[in-house]
């Protein structure tokens, strides 16, 4: 590995090890061979920091190209479930179509069956776990998949 953009060698294994381990000091500071103190005092560089927020976009939007490849596919199926035979599948697709479409009338409902009650997830909860995940700013349009 070369020095690049002015950046040592340690400081691109550490950029590197942050991508592959969800930001983890302590690994990247123990595969890079420096102190954890010293990861840190990487990151209060406004260059080194800009260069991982711009490896962490790069990700984002690679992940963002791939999950609209699969969208038509994964709508496709969604819309099969409409007409499935199971009653909570049939509900929750015909639900989040009409959420989508008409905008969002509830955050959950229940199904009554025979036996007990199921809760349906909740999609609010789901699209919030999807965009911490991807450190949304609701700045993209974000569409989860219902289970």
């Amino acid at each position: 590995m070369e020095v690049y953009e002015g950046f040592t060698e340690k400081q691109l294994k550490a950029i590197e090890v942050l991508m592959t381990s969800e930001g983890n000091i302590s690994k990247a500071a123990r595969e890079v061979g420096v102190s954890r103190p010293t990861i840190y005092n990487w990151l209060d560089n406004p260059r080194f920091k800009a260069e991982v927020e711009k490896r962490e976009k790069q990700i984002l939007d690679d992940v963002r190209k791939q999950f609209i490849r699969k969208l038509p596919q994964a709508l496709e199926k969604l819309w099969e479930l409409t007409d499935s035979t199971d009653k909570r599948a049939r509900i929750e697709a015909i639900k989040y179509w009409v959420d989508r479409s008409l905008g969002k009338m509830s955050a959950s409902i229940q199904l009554q069956t025979d036996s007990d009650t199921i809760d349906s997830f909740d999609i609010d909860a789901e699209l919030k776990k999807i965009k911490s995940i991807k450190g949304n700013k609701g700045n993209s349009k974000v569409i989860p998949i219902a289970k």
